[in-house]
This record gives structure tokens, C-alpha cells and sequence, in this order.
């Protein structure tokens, strides 16, 4: 896994982390990383405040789920992110990559 992250690259507006969810990746084991802000306003929504009001959620930083991650190899099998709408940040290829 790599563990580096490129200096005075954009970062990812991280602001909620599930340690292990047993549904976001079905029959799978998973951190979920749920990113700041959406362009859709669906009235089902069930993540509204990261949509609508996510300028009063403290960040988390990229490097908290890196490390997560890190010490959880082999007990997880991935990482989910989600949202709000995680597409709409262009530092989420480079995070993922």
C-alpha cells in the first residue's frame, strides 16, 4: 500500500470517517470516508448535514484514513467514499490512486 502523499497537492475535504461498516461494501469488510458537499439537493438524502452544512464539520485529514487503513490490512478489504459527492473533487483520483 502506498503511504505517501505528493506535497502541495489539493487534499480531499474529508469530513466523516467510519471506522468498519458491514454495508457500504456488500459482503465485504470497509472504512467509509464520507467527503464534504454535493451539487444534488435529493429530498432522501440521509447524509444532509455533509451536504448543506459541512462548513461547520471539522476536516479529517488524508493522512488519519491512510494510516487507518495501514493498520487494518488484512482485516479490511477496502476503503468506500462517499458523500455528499465525492466525484465533484478533483484531489479524489490522486487520493485513491
Amino acid at each position: 500500500m502506498r503511504r505517501g502523499l505528493r506535497r502541495g497537492r489539493q487534499r480531499l475535504p474529508i469530513v466523516g470517517l467510519r471506522r468498519l461498516s458491514l454495508i457500504d461494501y456488500p459482503g465485504k469488510l470497509c472504512a467509509t470516508a464520507f467527503t464534504a458537499g454535493c451539487n444534488f439537493r435529493c429530498p432522501y438524502c440521509y447524509n444532509i448535514d455533509i451536504v448543506l452544512h459541512h462548513q461547520r464539520l471539522e476536516n479529517i485529514p488524508e493522512r488519519t484514513v491512510l494510516d487507518l487503513l495501514y493498520r487494518r490490512r488484512g482485516f479490511l478489504d477496502g476503503l468506500c467514499v462517499g458523500g455528499g459527492e465525492p466525484t465533484l473533487h478533483r484531489a479524489l483520483p490522486e487520493f485513491l490512486y
